[in-house]
């Protein structure tokens, strides 16, 4: 790489139409009027320019700003989804002959200039858009003719440009393999279906036997270091995003109750985040139970409403028995109270809507009170123990005061219908001489 610029090609980077403009013709009639006033330097001579006089594009930010007689750039592509990047690239036409222009290779592939073209480009690939880019773009620009004598200009001039993308922050930190498994080395399976590219999953596995844990992350190659609960335990950051080596990190815990969790991170940092980033995965072991003669209570706190038993739509669109509970206060308590078996069980409560909810253990023959703080219109019980996990979807319905007629002023939330009837958004099911409001909810009368 020569250093310092050619005093043949003195001058400087000068105002050139842009790359995506349609100034062909008016291109093509300045080159031929430059070329009858110019002093033209052929290949073979020691004068012959083999300089770029600009090089631009509109995905990026170049810097420094091109100049013919610095070779060294740093392209940034802010754009994290961005597959490819188009350059342009100008030669001073002034100092060519339309037939003896330099040979300019792009990566050791033939470029072919087009002197009379506004758009010279070339499209730089910059792989499937997620993860991060640092690759070096090499320009030569040499004499067709080869080398000039030992004291004439330079027969070549190579210019890098350095072009850095930011990945899609869920590609390098997404882990690409967890396994647990116990001291003695038997694996331990998860009770669903493992998709790393999902962020704040919550994955969970169900121990048969020991008290102990040991856990394995792959992280990808990307990975700056592996935590676990907030405490680093494996760092990785060597300076090299290069070969196959695996990222991984191991660690373990001791189960104190019936679960535990622990969040693991696979962090990420570079020259666009300088501060290390992550997405958010829990691991969670259960206990094994035997919930084959599972009974329990479910019922609503007295003064917020009741529940019965009944078929509701899951969140696979099937009926499965689950409980219907009409509900006076718009954060009701529920009362749930295990018989069998006589262990401590784990239990979930998942919000339908934004899988937003709350844990529980509960003690067998002991009523535990689970409060719903989020506003939700339905939610799934979720009682854990085997490999698959039994769930009871709940869905609640609010009681309103009756009034004669719901009329758009009402200042209920929801269109009531004839005492001790359900009123829907479907307007067959309201009764006679009740109207529907637009933003009706289903909702139950109050018989009083």
């Amino acid at each position: 790489r020569p250093a310092g610029g050619d005093a043949t090609c003195a001058g400087g980077a000068r105002q050139s139409p842009s790359m995506f403009s349609g100034a062909g013709v008016a291109v093509t009639l300045l080159v031929i009027c430059r070329l009858a006033f110019a002093k033209i330097r052929l290949p073979g001579d020691p004068k012959f320019c083999t300089q770029l006089r600009l090089v631009q594009t509109h995905d990026g930010d170049l810097s420094p700003t091109f100049d013919p007689g610095v070779y060294d750039y740093t392209l940034r592509i802010p754009d994290a989804g961005k597959k490819s990047a188009i350059l342009a690239l100008w030669l001073d036409d002034t100092k060519y002959r339309p037939l003896a222009l330099p040979v300019v290779k792009v990566d050791g592939a033939l470029f072919i200039y087009d002197p009379v073209e506004s758009n010279n480009t070339f499209k730089v690939d910059l792989g499937d858009g997620c993860m991060p880019v640092d690759h070096s773009l090499h320009i030569s620009v040499s004499d067709p003719h080869g080398a000039h004598s030992l004291f004439g200009a330079h027969s070549w001039h190579d210019y890098y440009i350095r072009i850095q993308q930011p990945p899609r922050i869920k590609c390098v930190t997404a882990p690409t393999n967890i396994a647990v498994f116990t001291p003695g080395g038997q694996v331990l399976n998860s009770t669903s279906v493992i998709d790393y590219k999902k962020i704040q999953q919550e994955y969970v596995f169900i121990l048969h036997e020991s008290n102990v844990v040991h856990f394995r992350v792959r992280c990808s190659e990307f990975a700056t270091s592996l935590r676990v609960d907030g405490r680093v335990v494996q760092r990785f950051d060597d300076g090299s995003f290069e070969g196959d080596t695996p990222r991984e990190g191991s660690d373990s815990f001791k189960l104190w109750m019936a679960w535990q969790s622990v969040v693991i991170e696979c962090m990420y940092r570079d020259s666009f985040f300088p501060e290390e980033l992550s997405e958010l995965y829990t691991l969670t072991i259960h206990r094994y139970f035997n919930l084959s003669n599972l009974s329990f209570h479910f019922m609503m706190e007295r003064q917020d409403g009741n529940c019965s038993r009944k078929a509701i739509q899951g969140r696979d669109g099937a009926d499965q028995a689950g409980f219907e509970c009409w509900a006076k206060t718009r954060d009701p308590s529920f009362i749930i109270m295990i018989l069998k078996p006589l262990e401590y069980v784990p239990l979930q409560y998942v919000a339908m809507e934004d899988l937003s909810g709350g844990r529980y253990l509960l003690k067998s023959g002991v009523a535990t009170v689970v409060r719903i703080r989020e506003r939700i219109s339905s939610f799934m019980l979720r009682v854990y123990g085997e490999l698959a996990p039994i769930e009871f979807p709940v869905r609640i319905v609010p009681i309103v005061s009756c009034r004669e007629v719901c009329g758009d002023s009402s200042d209920y939330d929801s269109c009531c219908a004839a005492r001790g009837e359900v009123c829907s958004m479907a307007k067959g099911l309201c009764g006679f001489a009740h109207r529907l409001r637009s933003n009706a909810q289903e909702i139950k009368c109050n018989e009083t």
